[in-house]
C-alpha cells in the first residue's frame, strides 16, 4: 500500500471520518466499531504506568502493524518503543484544527517524552527503518 499524502488521500484510503462527526462535534462510536480494531502485542508495553497487551489500529493496516511489532521484538528493539503513549484518538493535530492521523488509527506514539512531533527525537533508527520498510512515515 502506498503512503497516502494529505488529507484527501487519507480519506480515500481509510474512510471519510468527517461523515462520522456528529452535529455536536464528537466522533460517532460507529467509526470505532467499523474501522478500528485491537491488535495483540507480542510482548506487553507500558501505557500510563499500566502494562497493556493490545493496541488500536485501523482495520486496513492491523496485520501490517502486527508484523512491524513482531519485527521490532525479533530484533531486540522492544524497549526502544516502551512506553507506548497512544494510538487511535479522535483529536486535531497539535496546534491546528486539522484532524490528526491518530483519529484514523494510523498513527502511534512511542516514547513520546523523548520523541515529540516534529523534533529529531531519540527514537532508535533501527525502529524507524522497520516502520519505513512497511511504508510508514516517522513523525520525528
Amino acid at each position: 500500500m502506498d503512503i497516502p499524502s494529505g488529507l484527501d488521500q487519507i480519506k480515500a484510503t481509510y474512510g471519510d471520518i468527517t461523515k462520522y462527526i456528529d452535529s455536536d462535534g464528537n466522533l460517532s462510536p460507529d467509526w470505532e466499531t467499523e474501522k478500528i480494531v485491537r491488535i495483540s502485542l507480542p510482548k506487553p508495553l507500558l501505557f500510563d504506568g499500566t502494562e497493556i497487551t493490545r493496541i488500536t489500529a485501523h482495520a486496513l493496516i492491523a496485520s501490517t502493524m502486527s508484523q512491524i511489532l513482531s519485527d521490532i521484538l525479533a530484533t531486540n528493539l522492544w524497549e526502544s518503543i516502551n512506553p507506548y503513549n497512544g494510538g487511535f484518538n479522535y483529536r486535531a493535530q497539535r496546534g491546528s484544527t486539522i484532524i490528526s492521523a491518530h483519529a484514523w488509527g494510523i498513527a502511534w506514539d512511542f516514547r513520546a517524552a523523548q520523541n515529540k512531533l516534529g523534533s529529531v527525537g531519540t527514537m532508535n533508527q533501527d525502529v524507524v527503518a522497520i516502520f519505513d520498510k512497511y511504508h510508514f512515515l516517522w513523525g520525528g
